[in-house]
């Protein structure tokens, strides 16, 4: 009788654990619940949404990124390239591309941390309304921007993109 007892105590033990994950797993799957509605792309004008791409010595690949946020965002949005304590010619080369840039020149304070605060400081004066911050070496898979702006805009939160890496087609060592 004491040994059913203490296997039934056990029992329940466990059992407690395998229901907390089982529902957790049914809710995961429940559609989104958001409290706002989805934002149809031309809510969004061009000072509503803007790009920040902070920028040191990329001349090599800025215009490929910046051609992809076009690409993905159909001109909806502002493209602000913070070109940082640059020794080659990022800035010209994102400005052809289509980009607003604005030079950062500080040898002491270095760093993508004070880029981006840079350029956050320079979108205060005409604030968006959401702001995707992206590397600028980066693709940018079709369609991609405008789900994270849909996203922020309808939570009113931040959102973070899967970030994979993907050998080139003819890797060097």
């Amino acid at each position: 009788m004491l040994l059913e007892g203490a296997l039934i105590a056990v029992a329940v033990a466990l059992l407690v654990p395998a229901i907390i994950v089982a529902v957790e797993a049914a809710a995961a799957v429940l559609p989104d619940r958001a409290t706002g509605h989805p934002l149809p792309a031309s809510s969004m004008g061009p000072a509503r949404l803007a790009v920040l791409i902070p920028a040191h010595n990329e001349s090599a690949q800025i215009a490929a990124t910046i051609s992809d946020v076009i690409d993905n965002l159909k001109g909806t949005a502002r493209i602000v390239v913070v070109a940082d304590n640059c020794s080659d010619d990022t800035a010209l080369v994102a400005a052809a591309a289509g980009a607003t840039v604005i030079e950062r020149h500080d040898p002491e304070r270095r760093g993508k941390g004070f880029a981006i605060s840079f350029g956050l400081r320079h979108l205060d004066v005409d604030p968006p309304q959401a702001i995707i911050l992206i590397d600028a070496d980066c693709r940018v898979a079709a369609g991609s921007l405008q789900t994270l702006a849909e996203l922020a805009l309808r939570h009113q939160r931040p959102v973070q993109a899967e970030y994979l890496l993907v050998a080139p087609p003819t890797p060097r060592p």
